[in-house]
């Protein structure tokens, strides 16, 4: 079973996460929640401006306050990974993303809540293998201990959706950014509070979160025949004859011979 891919996949499906942001995560970003211990409390830390852990020592011993640009660059000889060439295995992305507090980040909120609590029992788990690698702060890691890539675990996602029966498109909701748009959705349809949901997507505007909670297609035709059914006289049993709508009577292969062969 792979619990890192897994792992991520949760953090974009349940706590709505776009598919670049896992990659910016530490192993001290993740810990039990103080309210609920049995809980995952995940923060998302800005690439560089984010607050550093204090793991980073000076000569005297004396933790080190700074950022996480200089914590990379100090303590490991390694840059943000927004700061790597795209085509790097070591980049991806950041958005302009709403951050809570002084230490620059975001925290992660898990819809449904025992989310939160799957989550940390994974991710106990798979720390036993992660705890052999120590060059690098970042939670996922290859079988080789190195930074996980974005475009590594993009493939993976696609072969999983394509083993289990289902074609990959952004269409059909099947991408990874697809687990965002239904964290987004599901929260609308649970009725949350538009500023609730704003503060989960992280967003800096309402505007922003409306394609993550605008009803799809599927969601729109329920709604629709939900009215009909409950409104009787939208409720109404078409008449099977053209003739009873005042239509002339039409042989719909003669139209076509005479206007389309």
């Amino acid at each position: 079973m792979n619990l890192r891919d897994i792992l991520i996949t949760m953090l974009m499906h349940y706590g709505g996460l776009r598919v670049s942001e896992p990659f910016h995560i530490y192993v001290h970003d993740i810990r039990p929640d103080v309210i609920n211990p049995q809980m995952a409390n995940v923060r998302v830390f800005h690439p560089s401006e984010g607050k550093a852990p204090l793991d980073w020592k000076d000569a005297i011993g004396k933790p080190i306050n700074t950022n996480r640009a200089n914590y990379l660059k100090g303590k490991y000889g390694l840059l943000p990974r927004t700061d790597y060439k795209d085509t790097s295995q070591m980049y991806a992305g950041w958005k302009n993303n709403l951050l809570t507090d002084s230490t620059k980040s975001m925290h992660v909120h898990w819809f449904p809540t025992w989310a939160g609590e799957l989550f940390l029992k994974i991710w106990s788990l798979y720390l036993i293998r992660r705890a052999q690698f120590n060059d690098h702060p970042f939670a996922f890691v290859t079988l080789s201990g190195k930074p996980y890539a974005l475009d590594s675990f993009q493939s993976a996602h696609k072969a999983a959706v394509k083993r289990i029966g289902l074609s990959y498109s952004k269409f059909e909701g099947t991408t990874p950014h697809g687990h965002r748009h239904d964290f987004g959705r599901r929260l609308a349809e649970a009725k949350v509070n538009e500023l609730v949901i704003k503060k989960a997507l992280h967003h800096k505007s309402m505007k922003a979160q409306v394609v993550y909670t605008e009803p799809d297609i599927n969601q729109i035709s329920k709604i629709f025949e939900e009215i009909t059914s409950e409104n009787s006289d939208l409720n109404i049993t078409p008449a099977s004859n053209p003739v009873d709508f005042g239509f002339p009577q039409l042989s719909l292969s003669d139209y076509f011979k005479k206007h389309f062969d």
